[in-house]
């Protein structure tokens, strides 16, 4: 007798890196006013951070400060009339931290900064640790899938079981369809408000607490009773 069940794992554990997701940048009736405004105040994100990554043990592992970019829109009064043409520049920037309390210390400093808006948080893990358990979660739905299996062989009056495929989900021969194959990372994110220029990293909705990083991991299988 055949046996095919699916394995299941799943784990958490504390993140080791978090990356902030910023936003630097002014809106202005006048374009190029925008653009050399949003220019300045990027200027001076980078130079922080570049502070902090030259200090010592640098909290920071990463950083991106993406191109300034523009868009025009045009508001409209409450009345409904057209109102003249509004213009915003602005640069996404984004820092990794290994020290949470370097992060949460920049987070209020430039939190308070007029036309910067913090995002949200991505927590994770190092390369190496999320490797690491991802190998161990991967084992743990394997033997998830033999205990599965050997559960309904007892049930059905046979002795035990011996594997004959094990795969990701949608590989084993015969069966088709395709599923996430391998071990998955959910890195938490808590998504911050936009929030206006000029308040603070609490007031923009910002959650510095970190949150667990999950793995988890599905295996198909297919058994032969002995």
């Amino acid at each position: 007798m055949d046996i095919t069940v699916v394995g299941h794992a799943r784990a958490s554990v504390k993140p080791e890196r978090a990356t902030l997701h910023l936003v630097a940048g002014i809106e202005s009736g006048d374009k190029g006013d925008a653009l050399t405004r949003t220019t300045a105040l990027v200027g001076k994100l980078q130079a922080h951070i570049q502070a902090m990554e030259g200090a010592g043990m640098s909290p920071i592992t990463w950083y991106a400060v993406l191109p300034v970019q523009t868009r025009s829109f045009r508001p409209y009064s409450d009345k409904g009339a057209v109102l003249p043409q509004r213009h915003v520049a602005e640069s996404v920037v984004k820092i990794k931290f290994r020290d949470f309390e370097a992060l949460s210390q920049f987070a209020t400093q430039v939190g308070g900064t007029a036309g910067v808006s913090l995002r949200y948080v991505e927590w994770a893990l190092t390369e190496a640790s999320r490797t690491h358990l991802a190998g161990q979660v991967l084992k743990m739905a394997v033997a998830d899938a033999k205990s599965r299996a050997t559960a309904i062989a007892t049930a059905a009056g046979a002795n035990g079981v011996s594997p004959l495929e094990i795969a990701d989900p949608g590989l084993l021969s015969g069966v088709s369809g395709a599923g996430a194959s391998g071990p998955r990372q959910v890195m938490s994110a808590r998504a911050g408000g936009a929030g206006a220029s000029g308040k603070s990293a609490d007031e923009q909705g910002i959650d510095l607490a970190p949150e667990d990083v999950v793995i988890t991991a599905e295996v198909h299988a297919r058994y032969t009773t002995t």
